[in-house]
């Protein structure tokens, strides 16, 4: 989060990433201390599953461990997570986080 807001200095800035860590951890408070966790900020409410991880369908958590943060820089219209299960079977172990956002 340092080195984020030294090189971003007063630009609009985004973080995402699996934070392997919940909500109101140290970890997500740190990030949430510089930036805005989109999910909170946005304008409707989310969709999809609270989970982010669920390791190709094995395993069901009541939290999500991967977060968009953003700057003040940022409106976030939409926050939602993909469920979506290709006849394939799962893209990741990860469920995708989507935002809609705009530049103030």
């Amino acid at each position: 989060m340092k080195h984020a807001s030294e090189k971003a200095a007063d630009a609009p800035l985004i973080l995402t990433g699996d934070f392997n860590s919940r909500p109101d951890t140290p970890t997500w408070k740190t990030a949430a201390f510089f930036l805005k966790d989109s999910s909170r900020i946005s304008r409707t409410p989310h969709t999809g599953p609270v989970q982010t991880f669920h390791s190709y369908g094995r395993k069901t958590f009541t939290y999500p461990i991967d977060f968009i943060f953003v700057s003040d820089s940022f409106t976030v219209h939409s926050h939602r997570t993909d469920d979506t299960r290709f006849p394939e079977g799962f893209a990741s172990d990860h469920y995708p986080v989507i935002v809609s956002l705009t530049l103030k």
